[in-house]
Formats: C-alpha cells, structure tokens, sequence
C-alpha cells in the first residue's frame, strides 16, 4: 500500500505524538524518584542511613505513645495484685468480644496470634464466672465487622433487664471481687469522615464551576457536573490492601493522585493529536462500558444498599419504586420546568416518603445474632443536628506521602480516566446537542479533569473528575445550560461550607437514589450505542465493539478470572469493565485494518 504526503505525514505525526506520552511520564516518574522517593529507594536498596536526628525523634514518638497508652489504677484495699486460684467475677460483653486493634494502621490480621482476656486470667491461674462468660456468649458471638465503610462502631452489651436474678446470686457466691470491662474500637480515619465528605463537595462544586465556564485553557466549557470519582476505588483498595491499610496509605494515595493528575493535565494539552485513537466506535463503546457497570450500581441502592442489614427489604423496594413512578409521572405526563425537574421532584418525594414511613412503620430490626439495628431508608436527622452552620474546608487533611507502589498503578488509571471523560464530554454533547464536541472542549475538558484531581488531592478528596451520571441526566433532560448546571455548582460548594446542608443531603436513603439511579444509569447505556450507531456498523466496527464488551468488559467485572495474573494486572484491569474495555478498545482501533470503504 502506498501512502500519499498527508497520510505520511499522519503517522508521523502519531507517532510523535505517542514519543511525546512515553517521554512525559518517564519525566514524572524520574521527577518522583529523584525527588520526594529518593530518600525511601535509598534505604530499600541499601544505600540510605537514617540520620542520628531522625532517630532520636522516632524513638522520642514512641515513648510519647506508650506514656499516654498506660492506665495507672488505684490500688487502694490492696486487691491487686490478683493472687493466683482467687475467683473473679468478669462482667461486660467484650470481656468475650475482646478488641484486638482498632482499624486503618490499627488493625490486626486474623493470621496474626491473640490471647484474649480470659484467657490471659487462666494462664495467671486465676478462675473466672464461666456461667457470666457463656451468658455474654450466647447473646452475642460475635463483635460486629467493621471497617472504613461502617463507623457505627456498636457495643452490644446486655441490658439491665437480661441479667436474672439467680445469674447475679451465683456471682456473688462465686466471688466478691468483680472486674468490669468495657471496649470500644477506635480508628483514626474515622475523625476524618466528616471533614473529607465537606471537602468533597467544596472541591466537586469549584472544579465544576471551572469547567462550565474555563480559565484559559482550564476547563471545556461543556455541561459536565464534576464530582469525586468511584472508578479509581478497585485500585485504591488494592493499594491501600499492599500498603496495610490506615491513614498512611491514604496518603499515600493522595500522593499519587496529586503526581496522576499533572499526568493527565499533560495528556489533555496534546489531546487533540491523540483524537483519531479516539473515534465514535471508541468513546462509545467507553460509555456503554461506563452504563453497564453504573446498572448494578443503581440496582445495589435499590434494593438500600447490598451492606445494609435490611437488603432488599419490601419498605427498600417500595420506595425505590415510588420514586421511580414519581420521575416517570413528571417526565413524560407535564411539561417544561416540571418535566426538566423530574428527577428532582423524585428525590424530593423520597425525602417525604421517608420521612412519612418512619412513623407508621418500625425503624428498627434485628439480625440473626440477636444484634438490632436501624433500617436503611430511616432519615437520621441526629447527623444534621450534630452537623456546624459553618466550616471552613481543611487544606491538606491527611499528611501526603509519595510511594511508588501507589503511584505507578495510578498514573496508568489516570491514562484511563482521560480517557473516560473524552467518552462522558461525548456522550453528554450526543445526548444533550446532537453534536461532536470540538478540540478544543475535549483538550479543556480532560485539563480540567486532571487538574482538577489534583486540586482535590490537597484537600484530602479522591480523584475529581467528570461524572458519568451526569451524562444520563444530561439525556434525559436535556438541560444543557450552563448557567443552570451553574446553580447546581454553587449549592455544592455551599454544601462544603455549611455542614448542616451537606449533612441533609448525605442522610439521604440509599433506594432513594436507587429509584433515580436505574433510570439514569441505563440511559448511559443508550447514549453509547448512538455514539457507536453514529458511523456505519462495519465488520471492523462490529469487531472493535464486541471483544471490547466481550474480552475487556467481560473480564474486568468478573475479578476470579483476574486472580492468578500479575497484582499489576489486577490492579489495574480487576474491579471494573470500564478500563480493560477502553483498553480493548483502543487497541483494536490501532491495529486493525481500516475499512475498504474508508480508505478509499
């Protein structure tokens, strides 16, 4: 095949452009060796010491922790120390369900040995109330999960009324010496919750702001609602899994974020020489994959919420679908504002409905273990009151740590995520205006992403970049105008400053958002196959969209496939169908053979 001067000169041009991708990233990571790794690759290979003066310090912390960790107990009638073969009368329910660590750092693997309390007394030689101990058993085995999702932190002691007569007369005949234990877990990123969930809607509100309406080159000028991303969590977990955990690897995921975002900033100036890997068949079939596995999302919150205790319960499906009913109604039986608003109106109502429910149905149920707790679609008002009027969002929450098993799978993601929103400006600029989006909207766009991930990585937020949702919002809607999606901008940078309305938006049940998510998510759906229906569906394009959703999508949403290659490849391709997809995609797209009918 003989290429003309303009075809020459476009491979060319592409492949500089692929150089000039290669060269960026070998600068940022040589930046990030050479600079804030240095010290950290010194001592791993051998060749870095630890300063006299860091040691010291170190050692100085250490000492400080365990002062304040030590309880100091009267001892005023001389009982302690216990005399081995005394009686001891052990009260508390976490004298069974004791805690071992807290959780983030504090956590202890079940792999690792314990010795719990009772059993520490009997190898002192000391004998304890067994009738007590197999009374707090049986009604509880076990200490609730917890985690970074879960902040309840429940303790399941007895109540008054469960103690008999008889169990408290056999306690006294066994012994008048009584200890009394009382646990509670604590975890440091807990205290963070509520300051980050403020930051996020400060910085998903300022970076939203910039890219409806740009600062020079910053922002696309699009209808695109900005907001923390959930398409980097499957790799976040995985990194946070390698590095223990906690606070530290929290920030270290904000260290790569920071370093991922000024990566995509780069990728976004000489986006427009990277378009023609980018076609309709491409970005489309990116925002199917985004469709597909936002459904599963939204069927999740329809039933409340898979981690809620009340899971598919008949009040969670009941109230998904009155709010579903409630869009349905205002969207295709009114007109103008209210059909515009349809979504809203639904929400709105689920707000009421709740509300209405709490009142004549019981909030309240109880697990299998005997453990009770509060239904998913309850409205906990408690966490408005105990919300500030005011808050000013805390720069640098968590302290930023640069560490190259964090960074390197992230950089890859955010390759990625460029990629995502080159598919969301697409389809919300399909969906809302019947259009391509330019150059220039997409190159603004895709800065503004990276930029602005970057900016929220100093306040402690997780990649800021286009929401998906929005493009399924945008379709159903219509509603393109910027000065309106404006509105929507400002109430979530007031929802960063006035805690109290962050809060009444955060309470919100999970089948609320469930009743709108479905019918959304599935419109991401429909706006990738017009975005694919766009060209001819030619045996080429065929082929690119069915091994992409086939092959890539296909593996990534199911992990087991995934779990004896590499950690880098489950790092970046398990969790989710969206990134093996676009991977898929585009490389489909570069290697194989162009249509007869184009070329021509």
């Amino acid at each position: 095949m003989v290429l003309d001067e303009r075809g020459s000169e476009s491979v060319q041009f592409s492949f500089a452009a692929v150089l000039l991708i290669v060269v960026a990233f070998g600068i940022m990571l040589n930046l990030v060796a050479f600079g804030p790794m240095s010290t950290m690759l010194d001592l791993v290979t051998g060749n870095g010491t630890i300063t006299e003066e860091s040691g010291a310090e170190a050692n100085a912390l250490c000492t400080e922790i365990a002062e304040e960790g030590i309880v100091l107990l009267q001892n005023d009638d001389n009982e302690l120390p216990l005399a081995s073969g005394s009686n001891l009368n052990v009260f508390g329910w976490a004298s069974v369900g004791p805690v071992y660590g807290g959780t983030g750092a504090g956590a202890i693997s079940a792999d690792r040995p314990t010795v719990s309390l009772l059993d520490g007394l009997h190898n002192a030689g000391i004998n304890t109330n067994t009738e007590l101990s197999d009374f707090y058993t049986a009604y509880c085995a076990e200490r609730p999960a917890l985690g970074y999702s879960n902040h309840n932190w429940p303790l399941p002691e007895p109540t008054a009324a469960s103690y008999t007569q008889e169990l408290i007369d056999n306690a006294k005949s066994f012994s008048d010496t009584a200890m009394v234990v009382i646990s509670r877990v604590g975890g440091e990123f807990a205290d963070l919750q509520v300051s980050l969930l403020q930051n996020a809607m400060f910085v998903a509100g300022v970076v939203t702001l910039v890219q409806l309406f740009s600062i020079g080159p910053v922002g696309g000028q699009v209808p695109i609602i900005m907001g923390t991303s959930s398409g980097f969590l499957g790799v976040f977990n995985s990194v946070a899994a390698s590095m223990g955990g906690g606070v530290l690897a929290y920030g270290a995921i904000m260290g790569a974020s920071i370093l991922g975002g000024l990566f995509e900033t780069v990728l976004g100036f000489f986006l427009k020489p990277l378009r023609k890997f980018f076609p309709s068949v491409v970005t489309g079939t990116v925002v199917l994959s985004i469709g597909l596995s936002l459904i599963s999302v939204g069927v999740n919150s329809f039933g409340g919420g898979n981690k809620a205790k009340d899971f598919g319960s008949v009040e969670n499906l009941l109230l998904a679908l009155f709010v579903l009913v409630v869009i349905l109604f205002f969207k295709h039986w009114t007109t103008g504002f209210l059909s515009s608003s349809s979504i809203l109106i639904g929400i709105v109502a689920g707000y009421l409905a709740a509300f209405i429910m709490g009142f004549v149905l019981p909030t309240t149920g109880v697990t299998a273990e005997g453990v009770e707790f509060t239904k998913a679609w309850v409205l906990n008002w408690s966490k408005v009151a105990q919300a500030d009027w005011f808050a000013i969002p805390k720069l640098v929450p968590v302290k930023i740590v640069f560490d190259m098993r964090a960074i390197l799978p992230v950089l890859i993601m955010f390759i990625v995520t460029a990629v995502e929103t080159v598919g969301d400006i697409s389809g919300v600029m399909e969906g809302g205006m019947n259009r391509e989006p330019s150059d220039k909207e997409l190159s603004g766009g895709v800065i503004c992403d990276g930029l602005g991930s970057t900016f929220a990585a100093c306040f402690g937020v997780l990649p800021n970049t286009s929401f998906s949702q929005n493009v399924g919002l945008v379709t159903m809607t219509k509603v393109v105008n910027r000065g309106a999606l404006a509105v929507g901008a400002i109430f979530l940078i007031l929802c960063g400053l006035i805690p109290k309305l962050g809060a009444i938006v955060s309470i919100m049940p999970q089948s609320v958002l469930g009743g709108a998510a479905v019918m959304m998510f599935s419109s991401i759906v429909i706006s990738g196959i017009q975005l694919i229906t766009k060209e001819e569906m030619t045996p080429r394009n065929l082929t690119i969209v069915s091994v992409a959703l086939g092959v890539g999508y296909g593996m990534g949403a199911n992990m087991t496939i995934l779990a004896q290659a590499p950690q880098a490849v489950q790092l970046i391709f398990g969790g989710s169908g969206i990134v093996p997809a676009a991977f898929v995609a585009i490389l489909l797209n570069i290697v194989l053979p162009k249509d007869k009918k184009t070329e021509a």
